[in-house]
C-alpha cells in the first residue's frame, strides 16, 4: 500500500493546482515522489514563489506548518496574500 500513500498527496495538491490555474496562478509540482511539492507563483512576479505540500490531508507550508483555513478558496486566498506581499 506503499503506492496508495504516495498518490494520495499527489492528488491533494493537483486539486489545488487545478483551483489555482482556474485565477491564473500557475502552480507545478517539484520534489520527488517521496517529498512532492506544488510552487505556486505569483503571475505579476514570477520571482515570487511559494512551495505547499500535502501531509495528512492538510496542506502546509514547506516548512511543515499548516495552512489554516476551511477548504480549497480558504487556502487560495493564503497563498495568493502572502504572494502579493500581504501580512
Amino acid at each position: 500500500m506503499e503506492t496508495d500513500t504516495a498518490l494520495e498527496p499527489q492528488a491533494h495538491l493537483e486539486q489545488l493546482r487545478a483551483a489555482l490555474a482556474e485565477r491564473g496562478w500557475p502552480a507545478e509540482f517539484v520534489g520527488t515522489a517521496q517529498r512532492l511539492a506544488l510552487r505556486v507563483r505569483n503571475p505579476d512576479d514570477g520571482g515570487l514563489n511559494i512551495d505547499i505540500v500535502s501531509r495528512d490531508g492538510r496542506y502546509r507550508w514547506s516548512q511543515e506548518c499548516e495552512i489554516e483555513g476551511p477548504g480549497v478558496e480558504a487556502i487560495m486566498a493564503a497563498i495568493q496574500d502572502i504572494l502579493r506581499g500581504v501580512s
